[in-house]
């Protein structure tokens, strides 16, 4: 699979999922739900500066990433009933959040 990244393309295999930093600088891809890519968009042909394995304890998949607003952390977001929260400069797990699917359709 693709990701297209403003003039240039990622190659990845499996899903990907990404998103932009507060400042619009850095770009973080999520591939195959294991592992965090971060991207600076002026050398984005490069590669990743950066890639944290992240840990899964179960098969979900990701299905969404968010900066913080200080661009500090990565919120993982994946189909099953929770959220990871990493460090966006080291990759350690600062948290993981269970999501009660009763919540997730009763927040409309």
């Amino acid at each position: 699979m693709l990701l297209i990244c403003l003039k240039g393309f990622i190659h990845t295999t499996g899903r990907p999922v990404g998103a932009f930093d507060p400042e619009g600088q850095i770009f973080v891809a999520g591939v195959n739900s294991e592992s965090i890519k971060l991207y600076d968009l002026r050398s984005y042909d490069k590669g990743p500066f950066v890639t944290f394995d992240v840990i899964q304890e179960a098969e979900d998949e990701w299905n969404a990433l968010k900066f913080s607003p200080n661009g500090r952390m990565i919120a993982i977001c994946s189909n099953g009933s929770q959220i990871k929260v990493i460090d966006a400069f080291d990759g350690k797990q600062l948290g993981n959040f269970m999501v009660s699917h009763w919540i997730l359709l009763n927040s409309k």
